[in-house]
């Protein structure tokens, strides 16, 4: 057996009891994987020669002693310095310390946060600190293993690369680390992901996609299964990302990007080789682009918890203009006509988590023409128009018939350019 270390966290959420264990080293059936000294040291060294080559991002980091959140370049300007002054370096054992002791408080937090993720008592969290491929070190967090876990027990890989970078190291030296990151990761993957998962909800994706990739390999017409995949993943990673970011203050309603969206989807559909359509629904629509298929459902959750709140005649959230200029949200349609981006106050947790279960149970996670038409239901009542908005189901309908006809037309043409007199195409 190798060397292996493992801490371990117990508490109680909602009288439901958690366990979670973190694994560091490699054991005897993990050879590629375990996060080893060697790759601690290997990785504090890439971490004290590169982190200045890095392009300064928008991230904040917490300070574990105010609870106050700092700049991530504030942050790396003062580490700069104290490698320029030769800083001692952290030891393995600090790397256990100190990233066990804030991945157990992050953990306790999400989990607090997100309790449905707590889908059996006790319910046990594994997370295997691990050394993933090279081409992914640098931004890949972690993977929630679906094809592991159960009810009774989830299973994650965390990059440790990753943990040196964004906890261990800033928070060794300053006292500070990349806590929305890591709060959102486990919020995301268990409060989203874990629990589809335990529904069986992966397991119907897998079997549409595999049908609607079959259908695509048949009619020679991707666009269409990459419509319908687009469609998956604004009901599934869309309630992700709404539930990441349930803290926000404001939420934006940016037409530029609901008109690069639809751009997009209309690109798409004149797109007749597999593969150069899945790379572009990759870089276009899905997550690389930020603009997309994320932005798109989260933005669908929002509004329909706003419709929720105008039928139940409850107090709705302002439109924010400028600093300090608050307005009501009747006028949100109005402002969209002549504003290219319209920020509305976010609404309580307590009425985020009521809008994810509310979606879920009409949708049963799976149904993305219920999702739409809920969608279009809350832009009713809110009084948006068909202009301003991100999707409708007339625009779903003329997409998928946008895709069949270019289909047919393109099939004609090749078999009329091959010498042959189409039939029926």
């Amino acid at each position: 057996m190798l060397a292996v270390e493992v801490r371990l966290d117990s508490f109680q959420i909602q009288d439901k009891n958690v366990v979670v264990r973190i694994i560091y080293g490699q054991t005897e059936y993990d050879e590629e994987l375990g996060y080893r000294p060697q790759d601690f040291v290997r990785d504090m060294n890439l971490f004290r020669s590169h982190h200045l080559k890095e392009p300064v991002k928008e991230e904040t980091y917490l300070d574990a002693e105010t609870g106050k959140y700092e700049k991530e370049y504030v942050v790396y300007r003062r580490l700069t310095s104290l490698f320029e002054g030769n800083a001692p370096m952290p030891t393995w054992h600090d790397f256990i310390e100190i990233s066990s002791k804030l991945l157990f408080a992050t953990i306790r937090q999400a989990l607090a946060d997100v309790p449905f993720a707590i889908t059996a008592s006790p319910f046990n969290l594994q997370i295997h600190m691990v050394r993933p491929p090279r081409a992914e070190y640098r931004d890949w967090y972690g993977d929630y293993k679906q094809d592991l876990s159960t009810a009774d027990d989830a299973y994650v890989y965390f990059n440790g690369l990753w943990v040196v970078e964004r906890m261990v190291a800033p928070f060794f030296y300053l006292k500070r680390y990349d806590y929305p990151t890591v709060y959102k990761y486990f919020v995301h993957e268990l409060g989203q992901h874990h629990v589809e998962n335990v529904k069986g909800v992966f397991k119907f994706e897998e079997k549409v996609k595999a049908r609607l990739e079959k259908l695509g390999e048949k009619l020679e017409n991707p666009a269409l299964t990459f419509l319908y995949a687009s469609l998956f993943e604004m009901l599934s990673e869309g309630g992700g990302e709404f539930l990441d970011k349930q803290y926000v203050t404001r939420v934006d309603f940016n037409k530029s990007w609901m008109a690069e969206f639809k751009k997009n989807m209309d690109a798409l559909s004149k797109i007749t080789q597999p593969r150069r359509a899945e790379a572009f629904y990759d870089e276009s629509l899905s997550f690389s682009n930020l603009h997309g298929n994320y932005y798109v459902g989260r933005l669908m959750f929002f509004t329909i918890g706003l419709g929720v709140l105008k039928f139940e005649n409850r107090q709705l959230p302002g439109v924010m203009l400028g600093e300090g200029v608050r307005l009501p949200l009747e006028k949100l349609n109005g402002l969209m006509d002549t504003s290219d981006v319209v920020y509305v106050e976010s609404y309580p947790v307590e009425h985020i988590m009521r809008t994810k279960s509310y979606v879920d149970k009409h949708t049963k996670g799976r149904n993305y023409r219920v999702f739409i038409r809920m969608y279009d239901w809350a832009c009713d009542l809110l009084g948006i128009a068909d202009r301003n908005r991100a999707i409708t189901y007339a625009l779903f309908e003329r997409w998928k018939k946008q895709m069949t006809q270019y289909y047919k037309e393109h099939k004609r043409v090749r078999v009329l350019r091959a010498g042959f007199i189409p039939d029926k195409v």
